[in-house]
């Protein structure tokens, strides 16, 4: 009967565990969307910026 009951709660803290664990990497998972999306406006930026500066530069 011990046994079980000592089986039973590693499997509920197995079960923590997991749960603990999957949240963790959706935490990571929204994280790197994050920064794609801040490399991507970055990106973005750097580009429109050196569209101006050839602009610029064809105008002089």
């Amino acid at each position: 009967m011990m046994k079980w009951l000592l089986r039973l709660e590693t499997m509920r803290a197995s079960k923590d565990r997991v749960r603990s664990l999957e949240n963790w990497i959706l935490l990571k998972e929204r994280r790197v969307q994050g920064l794609r999306m801040e490399l991507e406006t970055q990106e973005n930026e750097i580009t429109l910026m050196m569209e101006r500066l050839k602009e610029e530069s064809e105008t002089r």
